[in-house]
């Protein structure tokens, strides 16, 4: 829940948590995605999946402070695990308040391209691709359980649990969420 109201207002924070969401297949990772996030924050967020590399992210954001959603950030082979790291280095670099900026050369050579990155990222995977402690120190790891087979109180807990997400999630909902976290800044900023 903290993380939906930092993501919302990112740019305007000193430090911006991440999140990775974690759990085998069918502990309902792409349900919280989909039925929690996705819905809050998804309209103001760039949502990504599996293939997208560190330098799609950055060009798409430019310097815009906006939440990333990476769904399927999986490291299944080195090509992989390459993307996953320069993913979690940009992660790394728009954690904390920086007047510093990325610079990238162009191919016409003429002059660089500045970014500075200033987003909260949350990622979704069966297994954690974290493998340095400087990302590991940026990051909360959510971990879901599994469904017990036959466990009938979980399965009726979940679906009272989904029937007051759909209930309660709405636009209406998200809009009013983030209108008090920004009207709230001035607070949060205070007792920083």
């Amino acid at each position: 829940c903290g993380w939906i109201v930092c993501a919302m207002i990112c740019g305007a924070l000193k430090w911006r948590p991440s999140i990775y969401i974690t759990g085998a297949s069918g502990s309902g990772k792409s349900w919280l995605l989909d039925n929690i996030l996705a819905p809050l924050v998804g309209p103001i967020a760039l949502q990504v999946q599996s293939k997208t590399s560190e330098a799609g992210i950055r060009q798409t954001l430019n310097s815009d402070a906006l939440p990333v959603i990476f769904d399927e950030f999986e490291r299944e082979d080195s090509a992989a695990a390459a993307r996953v790291q320069g993913v979690l280095d940009l992660m790394r670099q728009a954690s904390s308040e920086s007047d510093k900026k990325i610079l990238k050369g162009t191919q016409q050579q003429t002059v660089a391209r500045s970014f500075r990155m200033r987003s909260c990222f949350a990622f979704s995977s069966i297994n954690v691709g974290v493998a340095y402690a400087a990302d590991e120190s940026r990051l909360s790891v959510l971990s879901l359980a599994p469904p017990k087979p036959g466990d009938a109180d979980g399965q009726e807990a979940f679906r009272l649990l989904a029937a007051e997400a759909a209930r309660l999630v709405t636009p209406a909902y998200a809009a009013g969420l983030l209108a008090r976290s920004v009207g709230l800044l001035a607070t949060i900023r205070d007792n920083a």
